[in-house]
């Protein structure tokens, strides 16, 4: 853990919250249940760290349901495609 909280479970919400809107909303592909730290009324940077609320399978099932989504979007769009 980092002085700022960050820790590795963390980072991998971050990447989460990264390919989310870069590979899925951005060209108009929606997540079907965005993660619980997305939203309006969240604490800044909540994705940099775990909360105690979060399981390590939570973070890693989200990822890996994001990873999914995001190597469809890769698979299913042109290269021209702009997002």
């Amino acid at each position: 853990m980092t002085p700022t909280g960050t820790n590795l479970l963390g980072l991998v919400k971050h990447l989460c919250s990264a390919e989310l809107p870069y590979l899925g909303f951005a060209f108009g592909r929606n997540f079907d249940a965005p993660p619980a730290w997305f939203g309006q009324c969240v604490e800044p940077n909540r994705d940099k760290w775990a909360t105690a609320e979060e399981s390590r399978d939570y973070i890693v099932e989200m990822y890996r349901r994001a990873w999914a989504h995001s190597d469809a979007t890769i698979e299913e769009l042109n290269l021209d495609v702009m997002g």
